[in-house]
C-alpha cells in the first residue's frame, strides 16, 4: 500500500467528515439537519411493506450505491435506484453512521432511507462507522471517524440498529425494512479511517463486541469484518493476520476485501497483484485459518479519469469490469459490490470518483451497459471451472475462459484474450442445439455447430458463449450466483 492511496483516501473522506461534523459537534443537535430531511423521513407515498421479501433473495451482484447518504436528495435516490434496477443490481452497500444516527433527527432520517432502499427491492449491506463526540478516543476528538474509547459503546449502538432493522415486526422501523448484512467499520487498516493509526488490537475488541451484539439482536444476520485493503496481504501490514492473532477469527462471517485496480488490467501478465492473484490470496487465507468464511469484494473498480497514471478509457473500463468480475467469481468469492454507480460526494478526488458507471451528467458509460449484460448472462448460475479455451501462462498470449451453468441447464462461458484478436474452435457439449455468442454490450450472433464445434472470435472485449438444449432464457431472474 503506497502513500498515494492514503492521501487519496483522505480526499475522499474529507467532504463526508465535514458534513457529519456540522451536525455532530453543534450544541443544538438539529443544527446541520439536511435540507431534504423532512421529505426523506416521511416518504408517505411509499406503500407499507411492498414488495416485502423481494430483497431477501441473495445475489452475487451488488453495488456501492450510498443511497443512505445525506449528500443524496430524494430525487437522486429514486433516479439511481431506477438505474440500478435496470442493470441488475440486487444489493446495495450503504453507510449507517453512528455519529449521524445519534442526532435527534438521525433515526427518522435513516428509517426513511433504509425503507426506501428496501422497498425498491434491494438487499442491504450496512457499514457501521463513525463515533459521536462524547464516545471518541481523546486523541482524535475532532474527527468523526475517530474510533470509540469503549468498544462496548459501539456494540450497544450496533445491537440497537440491528434490532430496529431486522425486519421481524418487533421494535422495527416503520415498514419493517430488513438489513441482512452488517459491516463493522470500513478499512480499519487505514489511518485515514481509523485515526490516528490502525490498531488491530482495539479493532478486534470492537469487532468481537459488535459481533456478539449483532447476533443477539438477529441471529440470522451476516457480519462482515471491515473492508480491508492492500495488494500482497489481507489488510495493510498483515492487518487480517493480526485480527486473527488477537482472537477475532470467530467474530465475523465474511472477509470484506477491496481489490482496487484503478488502471491495472485485472489479468495483467506478470503483475503479481492482478485480480487472479489477489482474489486467490484472500480465499487461500481463509482456508489457511480453518475455512468456514466467505470472501466478498465490497469495493473494486477502474477509473476513467482524464489525466494521470491511474486512468483508463471508458471502453477499457467496461472490458476490465467484466473480466475482473468473472475472475473474482472464479476465485470463489460469494459476492461483489462494484464501486460505484455514481459518486456521492461533491469534491471526491480523482481517480476514485471516475470509477462510477454514470458520468457527472448522469449519462451512462459503456461499463453501465456491460454491467447490465453481465448480470443478464451470469445471474442464477454457478461456476463450473475453466473452459476449453482457457490457456494462461502469465504472458500477453493468455486466453481466459470461465464456464458457468444456469439452473435451467444452459452453459455460459465468459471468454477473452489479453491482447489482440483471433478465431478459435470452441467444442460444444453433446446435445446442444443452440449456440449464441453475445458481445460485451449485448449484441447477439447465432452459430450452428459443425462437427461439434463453433468458431468464435476472442479479443480484449469479453464475450459470452451461451449453449442450450431447447432451453428458453429468462434474464434478470435474480437468484444467487453460487460457487461449485
Amino acid at each position: 500500500m503506497n502513500r498515494r492511496r492514503v492521501v487519496l483516501m483522505l480526499g475522499i473522506l474529507l467532504p463526508f467528515l465535514l458534513s457529519i461534523v456540522t451536525g455532530v459537534t453543534a450544541q443544538n443537535p438539529d443544527v446541520g439537519r439536511p435540507a431534504h430531511l423532512e421529505a426523506t423521513a416521511g416518504r408517505a407515498g411509499r406503500p407499507m411493506g411492498a414488495p416485502n421479501g423481494v430483497a431477501a433473495t441473495w445475489s452475487f451482484f451488488g453495488m456501492d450505491m450510498y443511497l443512505s447518504g445525506i449528500d443524496r436528495s430524494d430525487t437522486e435516490v429514486d433516479t439511481l435506484s431506477t438505474h440500478a434496477q435496470t442493470i441488475g443490481v440486487k444489493w446495495s452497500r450503504e453507510e449507517l453512521a453512528w455519529a449521524m444516527y445519534h442526532q435527534s433527527w438521525g433515526p427518522g432520517y435513516y428509517d426513511g432511507r433504509i425503507r426506501t432502499i428496501y422497498e425498491d427491492g434491494f438487499g442491504i449491506i450496512a457499514i457501521l462507522l463513525t463515533t459521536p463526540t462524547e464516545y471518541r478516543k481523546p486523541e482524535c476528538q475532532d474527527n468523526p471517524l475517530c474510533p470509540p474509547a469503549n468498544p462496548q459503546d459501539f456494540a450497544n449502538f450496533a445491537g440497537q440498529v440491528v434490532e430496529r432493522y431486522d425486519g421481524d415486526g418487533k421494535n422495527d422501523a416503520p415498514g419493517s425494512p430488513r438489513i441482512a448484512a452488517w459491516e463493522v467499520w470500513n478499512e480499519p487498516d487505514q489511518a485515514a479511517v481509523w485515526p490516528p493509526a490502525p490498531d488491530p488490537v482495539a479493532y478486534t475488541q470492537m469487532l468481537c463486541a459488535a459481533y456478539t451484539a449483532i447476533k443477539a439482536a438477529d441471529p440470522t444476520a451476516t457480519v462482515l469484518m471491515g473492508g480491508l485493503t492492500d495488494w500482497d496481504t489481507v489488510g495493510l501490514n498483515g492487518f487480517g493476520d493480526q485480527v486473527v492473532a488477537n482472537g477475532g477469527w470467530n467474530c465475523f462471517d465474511v472477509v470484506s476485501f477491496h481489490p482496487f485496480m484503478l488502471s491495472i488490467a485485472p489479468d495483467k501478465p506478470g503483475e503479481y497483484a492482478n485480480m487472479r492473484y489477489r482474489a486467490k490470496m484472500v480465499v487461500d487465507w481463509i482456508q489457511s485459518n480453518g475455512g468456514g468464511k466467505q470472501a466478498w469484494a465490497t469495493e473494486y473498480g477502474w477509473s476513467t479519469c482524464s489525466s494521470g497514471s491511474d486512468c483508463v478509457s471508458e471502453d477499457v473500463q467496461a472490458n476490465y469490469l467484466v473480466r475482473g468480475t468473472a475472475m473474482i467469481a472464479a476465485a470463489g468469492f460469494a459476492h461483489t459490490d462494484y464501486f460505484q454507480l455514481l459518486h456521492k460526494t461533491t469534491g471526491m478526488p480523482t481517480p476514485y470518483k471516475e470509477c462510477s458507471l454514470l458520468r457527472d451528467d448522469w449519462t451512462p458509460k459503456p461499463a453501465y451497459y456491460a454491467y447490465s449484460v453481465m448480470t443478464d448472462m451470469l445471474e442464477n448460475s454457478s461456476y463450473q471451472g475453466t473452459g476449453p479455451l482457457y490457456n494462461v501462462s502469465d504472458t500477453s498470449a493468455d486466453r481466459y475462459d470461465y464456464k458457468f451453468r444456469r439452473t435451467n441447464g444452459a452453459y455460459v462461458d465468459v471468454v477473452w484474450q489479453v491482447q489482440g484478436q483471433a478465431n478459435y474452435q470452441f467444442p460444444v457439449e453433446a446435445g446442444v442445439t443452440s449456440v449464441t455468442v453475445y458481445s460485451r454490450d449485448g449484441s447477439a450472433q447465432a452459430l450452428t455447430p459443425v462437427g461439434g464445434y463453433v468458431t468464435v472470435t476472442l479479443s480484449e472485449s469479453p464475450r459470452y458463449i451461451v449453449r442450450s438444449s431447447n432451453v428458453s432464457y429468462s434474464y434478470h431472474v435474480y437468484l444467487p450466483l453460487t460457487h461449485k
